[in-house]
């Protein structure tokens, strides 16, 4: 129980991570111009973050070659990034098919990119625990 606790806690850093790398990216430095690029920065600097967190504190998976840490290391990017290409995918169907840009929901006005950004990284999340436990740190 201990380790789902502390894999929440490290995933909600993560997501705060992602979402605030790409949240300053796509809104402030690129004036909601690179929605690919922003993603992908805040994708890295999250998974990179998440990796040393999720190896270290909830799986306390150890590695004695470089080689087994580089195969851990590689399965868990391969399965973040399948998760990251759904959020992509998802983004991408949301800035076509999506015609408001904004929606107002008690009172605020919220993006509606935020909102889509907000449900696909709670899949994402679903996607990376699942992989994570089964096949990256089996």
């Amino acid at each position: 129980m201990k380790s789902v606790i502390l894999y929440l806690i490290f995933c909600f850093l993560s997501f705060v991570i992602n979402y605030g790398v790409f949240y300053f990216l796509y809104n402030i430095i690129f004036d909601t111009n690179f929605l690919l690029f922003s993603n992908l920065v805040a994708f890295i600097l999250s998974t990179t973050f998440a990796f040393i967190t999720i190896k270290n504190y909830v799986f306390k998976s150890k590695t004695d070659t470089k080689e087994d840490l580089f195969r851990e290391l590689r399965h868990f990017f391969e399965a973040r990034i399948f998760s990251f290409l759904v959020e992509e995918v998802g983004l991408l169907l949301v800035e076509k098919r999506v015609y408001r840009k904004s929606i107002l929901i008690l009172g605020m006005s919220i993006q509606t990119m935020s909102i889509a950004k907000i449900l696909l990284s709670m899949l994402g999340f679903i996607i990376n625990f699942l992989l994570s436990k089964f096949l990256v740190f089996k």
